[in-house]
This record gives structure tokens, sequence and C-alpha cells, in this order.
């Protein structure tokens, strides 16, 4: 009875790790650190504390000019969640590509602590079924610290 109960413990003990990593999100499998920022667009609330991460993406991009291509890569951190609604646009549906994203940042008694103007590019969104908008947005030029401070987010579209 004894070599049966080692024999299951043991076991249990093997499966454990896999059981864990089942049960992590992908996001923080793959280096990413959950949020809790309060996401908000024209005054609506379109996220709350679930269902977004920061991580760390290649980004890769060129430069064209009469002499040909130059091509570069950087690592950025970008912002993904998953909104119950799309964000706002006056221009469109699309924004178009000298459209600008307003990102303003609250504190914790929602106090604008930082703004900052953000290039089309910078954002992708995707629809997914059930009118949910899955969006990554590239933080680059966002200094980490302003991120620490930050408890809620204000996005919108500029004309």
């Amino acid at each position: 009875m004894k070599l049966l109960t080692r024999i299951a413990l043991e076991l249990l003990l093997l499966s454990l790790p896999a059981l864990l990593v089942a049960q992590t999100p992908l996001g923080e499998r793959l280096g990413g650190v959950t949020t809790q920022f309060t996401i908000i667009t024209d005054s609506l609330v379109i996220l709350n504390d679930s269902e977004q991460l920061l991580i760390k993406r290649g980004v890769r991009d060129f430069n064209r000019d009469i002499n040909g291509a130059n091509g570069y890569g950087y690592e950025s951190i970008h912002l993904e969640f998953l909104a119950d609604q799309p964000i706002e646009n006056p221009g469109g549906r699309v924004p178009r590509a000298n459209q600008r994203l307003r990102v303003r940042f609250f504190d914790p008694d929602m106090r604008e602590i930082a703004r900052m103007r953000l290039k089309a590019e910078a954002v992708t969104a995707v629809a997914s079924t059930g009118l949910r908008v899955i969006y990554s947005i590239d933080l680059r030029g966002i200094p980490l610290p302003l991120l620490e401070l930050t408890k809620a987010i204000d996005l919108a579209w500029e004309e």
C-alpha cells in the first residue's frame, strides 16, 4: 500500500508543472505582464482590469529614399487588451495614416499625469466575434515609470 501511495504521489508531483503551465495565460507564458488599467474612450469604460497585458514585441520597419530602402528592427513594449467596443473615430472606421491617437494617463485620484499622441501605425485593431475588439498599442517612447504611476488610460482618435 505504501508503494502505491508513493507512486501516486510521485506521479502527481511530476504532472504538477504541466498543470500549472496549462493554467497560466499564453501572454504570461510568452513574457507578458498582466496589468489592471481602467481603459476609457469617449468617457465610457471599455475595459476594467481584465484581459490586458504589457508585452515586449519585436518590430520591423523600413525607410525608403532615392538611394533605396533601409530596413531596421527594434523591441518595444505593447499594451494589448480585449475591449467591449471600438475606440470611436471621428475620421471614419479605419484611422487615416496621418491621424493620431491621443493617450492620456491618470493616477489613482484620476488626475491627468501625462498626455501623448501616437501615430496610427502604432495601433493594431482586430475585430473579433461577439463585437469585441482586440488592440495592440505600441508604447514606444512612453517611459515605464509613467506606466507605474498610471491607474487609468483614456484613448481617443484626433481628427
